[in-house]
């Protein structure tokens, strides 16, 4: 909602946006939870595996016990992760950022500041 000010026709910009948002990730949140649960296995093995991680052990599963195969799976979620909590880092300094420009944290002056160099970005 924080960046609602920067889109044409926020009203509904911003509504389409989250919906389609909603849609689409959870028509790929369904198809990766499918693949899981089709190459799941025996749940007793998974929740015994000495590695620790369910996950990591129903790929080693689909990978037919391939380490370099399960560790390319493996870094694929982890960039995932990675890329997803930029995101979140980026949309949480911008909440803040907001908020600091409406006076609502102590030392908001500070916080609200821009950075004339860098084109009037937040400090």
């Amino acid at each position: 909602m924080h960046l609602s000010e920067e889109i044409e026709d926020p009203r509904i910009g911003v509504p389409r946006a989250m919906v389609g948002t909603i849609g689409f990730n959870g028509i790929l949140g369904f198809g990766v939870l499918l693949a899981i649960l089709f190459g799941l296995g025996d749940m007793d093995v998974v929740l015994a595996s000495p590695i620790g991680y369910p996950i990591i052990e129903i790929l080693r599963s689909v990978t037919r016990q391939n380490t370099t195969a399960t560790t390319a799976l493996t870094s694929t979620l982890v960039v995932t992760a990675v890329i997803a909590t930029l995101g979140l880092i980026a949309s949480s300094s911008r909440t803040l950022w907001s908020a600091a420009c409406d006076g609502v944290f102590p030392f908001s002056r500070h916080l609200a500041k821009l950075s004339i160099r860098h084109d009037n970005l937040p400090v």
